[in-house]
């Protein structure tokens, strides 16, 4: 599952859309995508990691996506291991952080 490919709910005029704000959207995106990875403990709970690193350019906060890499809300991507990898660059500047 792509982070392209989750939609949010789209509220009324009066609602709070709580998917406005960039990193609670981040957020949820990640835990859809950990839950679609079969996050589960031994009991077979789902299991949520919602633990936050930073991007290591932009200090934009990141997420566990479920499938070997962390998001990072400038677009950055990084896959972890032994020798973690970025896939997608940084896309803000240090003023741009959020």
């Amino acid at each position: 599952m792509a982070l392209a490919e989750i939609k949010f709910m789209r509220g009324e005029d009066a609602d709070t859309n709580l998917a406005d704000d960039p990193k609670i959207a981040l957020i949820a995106a990640c835990i859809v995508m950990q839950q679609a990875a079969g996050f589960r403990d031994k009991k077979g709970n789902a299991v949520v990691d919602l633990r936050q690193i930073d991007c290591p350019k932009c200090g934009a906060p990141g997420f566990n996506s479920g499938g070997g890499s962390f998001l990072f809300q400038c677009g950055a991507e990084i896959v972890t291991g032994e020798d973690a990898t970025l896939i997608h660059p940084c896309g803000a500047t240090r003023s741009d952080a959020p």
